[in-house]
């Protein structure tokens, strides 16, 4: 328990943002986004890149998995000889060297997934390929990339057969409803026989569907204009599926920020911006407890200055290193509060303590930290369920 002095006299400036390194991680993942036309590569080069964008130990794995899945797939189908054996749904057929993927429509490739649709194989599950027609006249693939990766894969490493040789099932949309079709996309996909979306994959859609496609739908609008903020403070959002959750910059816990409204985010990215000073990725309780901050902001119509943003961040960087993880300084202190005051409240004397690490007990702490350490400045008013109140002996 610490007696610290109720207010720090650390001048703030310290810790503005320096500007973001041209080549950080961040703006690498977000150059992602940063295109106003399709891309179209083959099945190839689908994933040769996406080999290569992996770290070594991860793309050593995968490279292991999916021969193990090769191997699996040919004990498994005995009688799979030749690429007529495979028995594919009729439909319009192509050679399968024809096939492009549009990396702007489909989700990022996940060679897990794939390699457990390769060792589980079964011909009646593959469906026809959904493409459409691009200007060049290439049949740009917008659902079903991970059937046409496994054919790929079956063709190229089970039989040594040249994709230039062999035919898959498509269905071939008009280009023309490059709208409706990203919509299919994101309404049609389930967990029956495909990778389901996830929250990250709905992210990346509704981007490139108001920056390719022009669409007027506001909630996509709202998601591109939450990305554009992210790209600004050098930050982007992830999934485990991608392994870059620990790189600088990163933001794993997308539905905090699919909560937020505009300025909100913006507040939240201006703070992380400081605090992780392009060092370390936001650690997703540190997500959680400054999103519910930063909205109990907006609620009461607190004035969130660049300042008041800084003095925060100067706060919470000198008293616990801004380090909100689960074993941490911050929730090591919030424990600590919390049972001295359980053992201190005569009516907590039936019931076991238990402190959770997340809003409702540390939000209390935090505005309590806070009115110690910023006199004067308004702050959130406690709107936690909890009686939790920490004693000004228990804080920093």
């Amino acid at each position: 328990m610490s007696n610290s002095s109720t207010a720090l006299a650390t001048p703030v400036s310290n810790f503005v943002a320096a500007p973001a390194a041209p080549k950080s991680y961040a703006s690498q993942m977000n150059a992602y986004y940063n295109t106003t036309a399709n891309n179209c590569i083959n099945l190839a080069e689908r994933f040769n890149t996406t080999i290569a964008a992996m770290p070594t130990h991860g793309s050593q794995w995968i490279q292991h998995l999916l021969q193990a899945s090769v191997a699996e797939f040919d004990r498994m189908n005995p009688t799979v000889k030749k690429w007529n054996d495979l028995t594919l749904a009729q439909s319009v057929y192509v050679n399968l060297s024809e096939i492009y993927i549009d990396t702007t429509m489909q989700r990022q490739l996940d060679l897990h997934w794939v390699s457990k649709l390769l060792a589980k194989f079964k011909s009646t599950k593959v469906v026809p390929i959904q493409v459409y027609r691009d200007d060049e006249g290439k049949l740009c693939a917008w659902d079903g990339q991970h059937t046409a990766i496994l054919l790929w894969l079956i063709c190229t490493r089970s039989m040594n057969l040249d994709p230039a040789k062999v035919k898959v099932p498509v269905n071939i949309y008009p280009s023309s409803k490059k709208n409706e079709i990203r919509e299919c996309f994101l309404d049609l996909n389930s967990s029956e026989g495909k990778k389901s979306l996830e929250l990250i994959d709905h992210w990346i859609q509704q981007v490139f569907g108001v920056r390719i496609d022009g669409s007027t739908n506001p909630t996509w609008k709202l998601v591109e204009q939450k990305q554009t903020i992210l790209e600004k403070y050098d930050l982007f959002v992830t999934n485990d599926k991608f392994n870059n959750c620990h790189m600088p910059g990163a933001i794993s816990r997308l539905q905090e920020i699919n909560k937020l409204d505009v300025q909100c985010v913006e507040w939240l990215a201006k703070y992380l911006s400081i605090v992780m000073a392009g060092k370390r990725p936001a650690d997703e309780k540190e997500i959680v407890l400054m999103s519910h901050f930063f909205t109990r902001c907006r609620i009461e119509g607190i004035n969130v200055t660049d300042a008041f943003i800084k003095k925060l961040a100067s706060v919470s960087t000198m008293l616990w290193n801004a380090d909100y993880s689960h074993n941490g300084p911050f929730w090591s202190q919030v424990t600590a509060a919390y049972h001295a005051w359980h053992q201190s409240t005569p009516a907590n004397a039936m019931t076991n303590a238990r402190v959770s690490k997340e809003p409702i007990h540390g939000f209390p702490f935090l505005i309590a930290q806070l009115g110690k350490s910023m006199p004067g400045q308004q702050i959130p008013r406690n709107n936690s369920n909890s009686n939790f109140w920490p004693d000004a002996s228990d804080l920093f």
